[in-house]
Parts: C-alpha cells; structure tokens; sequence
C-alpha cells in the first residue's frame, strides 16, 4: 500500500503558490528522522525506506513531527513544503489511540509586506543615440583637455564631466515602472482584464442578463487568451537557451524562488525600520561594523621587524611600476560584459562598450599617469552594496551579506595592473595555498589533504586535522601590514605607493530598493569583488606558512587546515606548538580565530584511538567526526557515505524540481541542460576526492540519473519505454555517472601530468616507469604507489594509476592533448 502511494502520489499542481500537507499513519517504524534531516547521519534501513525518503526528497518534503506514542516511536508522519509548520500534541476530544496520539498542525502561509520601491527617473542606454555620442567624443581634443590637469582625480573629473554632457543630450531619460502583473503578460491581455474588470462591477451593479453574458465571453476570451500569451513566453523562453542564455536562466532562478525581496521592516538589535532610509542606514550600520579602525592598533603590532617580515625581506628581486599599452586598454574595451549593471558612477558597460573606440585615449592616459603618480583616482574607490538575503530570519540585517558592485573604469585599471603583480608574486606564494591561484582549485586542495590521510591511515596510523575559522578575514586585513608585506617582497618605487592608495580612503554605500545610505568608510580589508582583492590577500596571507614546522597545512584563501600523522602523544604536543605559533602570527597580523567555528577530527580505523586535544588561546576545540571541507563532508572513516548521501538527497530535490517546472518545455534538450547544470553537476563535484569504490554506492547515485531519463522518456511511446538503460543513454548521447567519473579521474591526472594542474605535492606522488632497455611488450606507463589494503588502494593517486595504466593501449595521456586523449579513451571503451 505504502509502496503503491508513494510511486503514484503527485501532490504537486503547476501553481506556483500551491502548498502540500501530507499526513498519515505510514508505520515506518524504522526510520530515524531525526537523523534523516542531518544529511551528515544519513542511514536507510530497507529498500521501502528508501523509496520512501527518495520520495520526500524528490518532492521536497520534510517530516515536521516529533510527537511520538506510548512506545516512543513515531508512525503519524506529517511531510509538508512550507517553511513555517509546527507539531504539538494536541488536547484530547475523545478516547485516545495510545499508539497515535493527537496532534495539532499549525502551518503559517502569510507572507511579510515587502518594501516598496523608490520610483526614480534612470537613464536608459539601451536607447541611446551611440552614432551622435561618439561624434561628440571625437571630436573632443582629449591631450589639451587633459594635459591642464595636475593629477590622476583632475583627469577623472574632466573626464567624466565630457561623458556627463554626452549622456545628458543623447542618453532618454524613463520612469522605472513597477510591474504587477506577470512578465509574460502583454498589453493586449491587460487589457482584456481591465475590461472584464469593469464588466464584473457593472453587472454586480445593475445585474443586467445581458451583462452577465458579455462577462461570461469575455471571461472565456481572456483564459484562452491567457493560455496563449504564456504558451508564447514559454516557447520563446525555451528558445533563448542560445541567443540570450540570461533570459532562460532568469525563468528557472525565479520558478527556485531566487529573487530575494527585503521586507518593509528590518531590525538591527534594538533598532526598528520601516522606511527605505532607515533600513538602508541599518544595512550600512551593520556592514561597517565589520571593518577594522587601525587607529586602534595594539603598540606592539605595529612592529615592522618581524621575524616574517625579516625572512621575506631575503631576496633582491623588485617591481616598481607596470605600463599600461592603448591595445591593453582596447582589448579589455571590447571584451565588456555588456549584460552587467552599472557601477557607483552610474555608467554601464553596454555604454563604455559602445563607445570603446573614443574612450581609450583618455583611459591610457589616466591609467599610467594615476600609476606614476602613485594616485589611485577617488572617484574609483567608491562601492555600491547591495544586501544579499543568506539565511535565518528575513527581517534580520544581520543574515545578509553585502554585495560589492565598483566602478566598471576603476575595475579596468585593476585588471591591467592585477596579470602584472601576479606573474611577479608566483615565485613568492606558498604551494599550499590553492585558492585565487592559477592552475590551482578546491580539488587540488581537497585531493592533496585526502590522499596524504588516505596514505597515513593505510599504514595503520591515525591524522589529526584541526579545522580553523578566521573571523571576516578579507575584511580586517591592515592595509598598513600589506603595504609593509609588499615592501617586503619587493613591491617598490611608484607602484607600491599606487597600492597604498588603491586601499586607503575607500568609501561604500547601501542600496536598496532605490533608496540609498550615507557613506561610510572602509578602514581595513581589501575590496570586495574587486581584481587586485584576492591577490593581495593571498600575498597578505602567505608568511602564515612560517608558523607550521611539524604539521602539514592546506590553504584555501582563508580556509586552513593543520593536519599530521599521530603516533604518540608527543606528536599532539608538536602540533599543539604549530597551533600555538599560529595564534602568534594571528595577533601580530591583526586577524582573529573565531574559536566556536575551530573544530578538530581523528581520521583513523584504528580500534585503539590516541586521545588528543587542542586548544586555540586556552579555548578547547570541539571535537566532531564528519566535517564539510570546501563543499565535501568528510568523515573519521573518510568512507565519504555522508557526503554521498548529502549529495543524493540535494539531487532528488533539484530532480522533483526540473521535473515539476520543466514539464513546459517540449524539447528534451532543454530537460538536458536543465539536468546537466542543476543535478548532475551535483553529482560529479570533486568526485575525484570522493568517487565510491562500492557498487551499491554507485547504484544509489546512478539511480537519479535513471528517473531522469525515464522522466525524459515518458512522451516517446512504449517501445522507447522498451529499451533499456544504456539504450536510452546513448540514444540521448550520455554516459552512465560511473563511466563520467572515471573519465573526470582521467582528465585531472591528465591535466596533472601535463603541467595544466600546478600541484607539486601530487605531482611527486607519481611513479613513471622507465625500462632499462626497450621491452618487447607494451608497459605500463606509471607505477602505481604501494598501499597494503583495499582501502588504500582505492584512494586518488592509486586509482587514477590504475586507470591511465589500463587506457594506456587507447591513448597517451604525455603526448596526446586533453581533447584527443578524452577523444581516445571514449572511442576505445564501450561504457563512457
């Protein structure tokens, strides 16, 4: 009965306000629900219970009750798919089932009043008389009207007063209309309404016969009407996949509920707003708490002699200016996103773009004399934000995050300056940082810290890996520290001083809703969304590697990881003391370690556990045994079955999705880009780190991507519904997930291998067989490592051995490129 249910059951109606409530006595005593939503104790007990729990998943059910009976079980099940449900035992009316006890369901389904819009006049560009623009900018004499100014802000003053006056004879000027009926409604149907709308109160006026007719026709007409009008949004909708893929992408963020709205009434602690001013100061309020005051600084922070600084300060390399060419500033001109939006100074890209051939002139000439100068332009370090929702309560200013939007010239300048700094400071950064570098991702991060522990634990040892959390770290980095760490490593003369003003002075401020903040200013932190940003907190960042002198770290961005190979107590003592170092180095650099979010993991199979403990400043870390890491949870084991199950619950829930909203569609290759972007990317992220070695693990996996194609299958008739799963895979020009994950297993050995993955610790983990003399059968081309148990064997390094030594006969994986060696590998094997 259960099973009958729950393969039939389609609670789901195309509305997009429609809510489902199931309730019922299902007597799955089995299943543990507690644990069923932490998808880190994911455990199913029967194939019904998996059915079942792939249904809620797939419907994007959760189970709201928690009142069990007499036996402390739980049988009535209450699922539902709105946020706001809570289960209580109800008072008794009559005799009571002491195997099902009463319940009351209280579900809220009122929504908060949004903050209106401020309705202000914008400039529309999209309108714009470009040919009478760029005449007028022609025909500007740009060296004289230039040559007068003194500095870089002068230049970028007149500069922008001749695009000002361009603007405001040949850019229109419209209203920002507020939109309250659908996007797919055109004006003929708008109409339509309007009339019905009439007729409806003229007949509950008068209540003419005649008149109740005519609204019984107009009636009619506008659902067919209405019918149509949405059958045209969808097939355009669906046909905008290649010429403007933004547009079928906004359809699918909307039916996700993407577009986050603020609500009419925000508070920050004690603090009310309702009003678009008041909630905007509030946003900045909170914003600007973040930053860092270094007039406050501590005496002994300020100490420029550093044992880091001193160690840096060891080489004689040097850079002290960048020159900027007129093709540089062309080419990154014409390459302009022009879909973007504007920045502070209002200008958007489709405009600079437009008018790229005018302006690079002027930008040459204000780039390199803002860089000889050492003058970043003031106008540029000025930063729109826009509050973006996270989580928690949407009345909450504090579960936003802000969102940075700068100047688009200011921008610019960064990029042309950034590949410079960048190609000087690689020699410098440490190979254990893997985040904003070259060649570097959160695989090799993870795969790094993976199989050095898979290695550990397959020699019957036991790794402890403390995770650590810097509190706001890009936003409290001391501009005076960087500029002293870039001196250090050699950044002199004009450029170094350019930097120096590229940091200071900045300024934000908060929109919402058309309504604006005052400015506030940055005092530390390096500027979010900018070019140069991430560089110089990795440059910030680096000497932290000096403070670790027994353990191994992993470096991503501001995400560390300590980790070493325990044997004794003495080695948790020697990790202790690289912990102790890096609270030093904290203090010294003005960054702090949010201690609540620390936490430690033993990553062993041992039976018998080396007790260890560590402390951050005399505070304990929290000891857990599945930790997520860089977006893959980990266990003690390192089994990966949590994280497997998290993925599959994510994808059954993203699968009930495309298949409830992308029944709209009639081609199957919109099904199939659908499927590709929001599942299966799901399914194969690092799943070099993760890949299941067990076929009932890659069954479980591969089972999304069957309901998918039966789903995909469903309007082609029986005899399609005839064939079988590989069939329907190749019909469709897909692999099995398994087949998909071996080929990814290639393609990053293959980058690895080819110097297009800069990873120097993997790299090393290679054996390459060399015969002493030519042999008369083909070999093997790598020496897969040794490992003494199954376990070890299945881990990274081993595994991608494996698989170039048994492709080896279909492709060369040192001379093919990675086209031709992928090419080779699918023309060779049936499966992939």
């Amino acid at each position: 009965m259960l099973e009958h249910f729950v393969n039939n059951c389609n609670s789901y109606q195309d509305d997009d306000n429609a809510y489902t409530c199931i309730v019922g006595d299902f007597n799955l005593r089995t299943i543990n629900w507690s644990e069923l939503h932490n998808p880190l104790k994911n455990q199913h007990n029967s194939s019904l219970d998996q059915i079942f729990i792939d249904f809620t998943s797939v419907n994007n059910l959760r189970q709201c009750n928690n009142v069990t009976n007499k036996n402390s079980r739980l049988l009535d099940i209450v699922l539902v798919d709105v946020p706001g449900c809570c289960v209580s035992e109800a008072d008794p009316l009559s005799v009571v089932d002491p195997h099902h006890p009463p319940l009351e369901i209280q579900i809220a389904l009122t929504e908060s009043t949004k903050l209106k819009s401020n309705s202000i006049r914008k400039l529309n560009f999209h309108r714009a008389d470009y040919e009478a623009i760029n005449k007028y900018l022609k025909d500007r004499d740009w060296e004289e009207q230039l040559g007068c100014c003194r500095n870089a802000d002068e230049m970028v003053d007149v500069f922008y007063d001749v695009i000002g006056s361009a603007i405001a004879a040949f850019v229109p000027i419209s209203r920002k209309q507020s939109r309250n009926v659908p996007i797919w409604f055109d004006k003929k149907l708008v109409k339509l309404l309007k009339e019905k709308n009439k007729l409806r109160v003229k007949y509950k006026k008068y209540k003419n016969p005649l008149d109740r007719v005519s609204l019984r026709l107009i009636s009619k007409r506008c659902d067919n009407y209405a019918k149509e009008c949405y059958k045209t949004y969808i097939e355009s909708t669906e046909k905008s996949i290649v010429s403007s893929p933004k547009m079928f992408w906004s359809y699918v963020r909307n039916k996700r509920g993407g577009e986050s709205s603020i609500p009419a009434s925000m508070t920050y602690g004690p603090i009310t707003s309702s009003n678009g001013e008041g909630i905007c100061e509030l946003f900045a309020s909170n914003f600007s708490s973040i930053y860092k005051d270094e007039t406050t600084s501590l005496p002994d922070q300020n100490n420029v002699a550093s044992e880091y600084l001193k160690v840096m300060a060891t080489h004689s390399d040097s850079i002290a200016s960048v020159d900027i060419s007129y093709e540089d500033v062309e080419k990154k001109l014409k390459n302009l996103d022009i879909t973007k939006g504007a920045g502070p100074d209002d200008i958007p890209p489709l405009f600079i773009a437009k008018c790229a051939p005018n302006l690079v002139a002027p930008l040459v000439k204000i780039f390199n004399t803002s860089i000889r100068s050492g003058q970043f332009p003031k106008k540029w370090k000025q930063a729109k934000v826009v509050p973006v929702y996270k989580s928690g309560d949407p009345c909450d200013v504090k579960n936003y995050r802000p969102i940075s939007i700068l100047s688009i010239f200011g921008k610019i300048l960064e990029s042309l300056v950034c590949p410079h700094i960048q190609r000087y400071f690689a020699k410098f950064l440490s190979n254990d940082q893997h985040g904003f570098v070259k060649n570097r991702s959160t695989s090799t991060n993870l795969v790094s810290f993976v199989e050095a522990s898979y290695k550990a634990m397959d020699e019957g040892m036991q790794v402890d890996a403390v995770y650590t959390d810097f509190s706001k770290a890009f936003d409290k980095v001391s501009h005076e520290l960087l500029i002293k760490k870039l001196a250090a490593y050699g950044v002199t003369g004009d450029l170094l001083k350019w930097v120096d003003s590229y940091l200071a002075g900045r300024e934000f401020y908060v929109v919402v809703n058309g309504f604006q903040s005052k400015r506030y200013v940055i005092a530390s932190g390096v500027p979010q969304g900018s070019h140069l940003g991430p560089i110089l907190f990795n440059i910030y960042i680096n000497d932290v590697t000096l403070s670790f002198h027994n353990t191994s770290i992993f470096l991503f961005a501001d995400d560390l990881k300590i980790s070493r190979a325990i044997k004794s107590q003495q080695d948790v003592n020697l990790m202790q003391e690289d912990i102790d170092r890096l609270s030093v180095w904290c203090h010294h650099n003005k960054i702090s370690l949010n201690n609540s979010k620390c936490s430690h993991i033993k990553f062993t199979r041992k039976l018998n556990i080396i007790n260890s403990s560590y402390h951050i400043n005399g505070v304990a870390l929290r000891e857990v045994h599945v930790i997520r890491d860089l977006g893959v949870i980990l266990d003690a084991k390192l089994t990966f079955l949590p994280h497997i199950d998290n993925i599959i619950g994510r994808s059954q829930r993203m699968l009930g999705f495309v298949i409830r909203n992308g029944k709209v569609f009639q081609c199957p290759q919109t099904k199939l880009i659908l499927y590709n972007s929001l599942i299966r990317s799901i399914l194969e992220y690092c799943s070099v780190v993760w890949r299941p070695h067990y076929a009932t693990h890659s069954l479980r996996i591969e089972r999304i991507q069957k309901r998918f194609i039966r789903h995909l299958g469903a309007s082609r008739g029986r005899q399609f519904r005839n064939l079988s799963y590989l069939e329907k895979l190749d019909h469709y020009k897909m692999s099995t997930l398994e087949a998909r994950r071996e080929l990814l297993d290639l393609r990053f050995a293959h980058k690895l291998l080819n110097n297009n993955v800069d990873c120097p610790q993997l790299l090393q983990k290679f054996n390459f067989r060399v015969p002493r003399r030519p042999p008369r059968k083909p070999v093997t081309p790598l020496v897969p490592p040794p490992r003494h148990t199954v376990f070890g064997i299945n881990s990274p390094i081993p595994r991608m051995c494996k698989l170039i030594n048994e492709s080896s006969d279909l492709a060369d994986v040192h001379s093919d490129s990675m086209s031709a060696f992928v090419r080779n590998v699918k023309h060779g094997r049936t499966d992939v």
